[in-house]
């Protein structure tokens, strides 16, 4: 119940700034589409669904067909039900294009969705305060690394100093054992940027030929992207976007040197947001009310049951 109740308060109250330039129809709707796709593709070779939601704005499942066809499954053979009747490409090499189409076909229109990049970091950010959701953090730095693009560059610097790990078990408990370690955002956040790198020629070299893992890996990392003049043009980006930085940042040369500070703050003290209107105002809360009443509701239930 407790898991059920923080993915609930994170799909309904997280991810505003940009939410709104993109539509999430939820899990089901994905998993349901995403049926629908694999029929067409395979059985017609239409890829029509991919188009659609590119134009209904929807990259989550956009992403969910990107990652089954890097993994080959299109064409293959299946026990899924809901499958049942779809013939399988027996020839390996045909099986191989067909998924290669979809690869391309999705990744040319998630690329072609401005503010992509931004929306899933803003997603990140808004799932730092909130446990037990670390598969969908997981989800998002993937998408990045999928996007694989100049903004995805952007948002891993956004996280690259970030030590916050709301899945870490607290110290002063015992450890149960079937609870798995976790790390810190910028493990992750330094492991998906090198991803990316070594897929861009010319650049970072002094990161692609350092081994993950090894001792000073993050900081060799964190010192590429403060110190780089390769990683300037992104800095400067990350500045343009004016977000909310996380706790611990340390300055950069492209916010204006020691007149700003960098701690849990606006990116650029040159950028504000202008004041909100009453009815903008109201319109910010109704998300919050929203979050609240579900949250009350699921505890009455939660109630109910344990008194009978």
């Amino acid at each position: 119940m407790k898991r059920v109740l923080c993915l609930l308060l994170l799909y309904s109250g997280g991810s505003r700034g940009l939410a709104q330039d993109f539509n999430s129809h939820g899990p089901m709707w994905t998993y349901d589409e995403g049926y629908k796709a694999y029929r067409l593709i395979v059985q017609k070779r239409d890829y029509s669904l991919i188009d659609q939601a590119f134009e209904l704005r929807e990259p989550d499942l956009l992403f969910d067909l990107y990652r089954k066809a890097d993994g080959n499954r299109f064409g293959v053979e299946s026990h899924d039900p809901a499958l049942a009747g779809i013939a399988t490409i027996s020839s390996d090499e045909e099986r191989r294009r067909l998924n290669e189409e979809v690869k391309k076909r999705v990744l040319d229109r998630l690329r072609q969705m401005p503010g992509l990049a931004r929306y899933i970091g803003d997603h990140i950010e808004s799932s730092m305060e909130t446990p037990l959701v670390d598969q969908i953090r997981f989800n998002r730095i993937s998408d990045l690394t999928i996007l694989a693009n100049d903004d995805s560059i952007v948002q891993f610097g956004r996280f690259l100093f970030d030590r916050r790990n709301p899945d870490a078990f607290p110290k002063d408990r015992p450890r149960p054992p079937v609870v798995y370690e976790t790390q810190e955002l910028q493990f992750y956040m330094t492991s998906a940027l090198i991803s990316v790198l070594r897929n861009m020629p010319g650049i970072a070299a002094e990161l692609k030929s350092f081994p993950k893992g090894e001792p000073g890996w993050i900081e060799r990392a964190q010192n590429w992207w403060l110190k780089s003049p390769e990683a300037a043009p992104y800095r400067r980006k990350l500045v343009e976007l004016g977000v909310r930085l996380p706790p611990g940042y340390p300055p950069m040369a492209e916010l204006g040197g020691e007149k700003v500070e960098i701690n849990n703050t606006q990116a650029s003290a040159q950028q504000s947001e202008p004041s909100a209107s009453p009815a903008e105002q109201g319109r910010s809360l109704q998300p919050v009310w929203l979050v609240i009443c579900v949250a009350l509701v699921l505890l009455a239930v939660l109630l109910t049951i344990r008194r009978k």
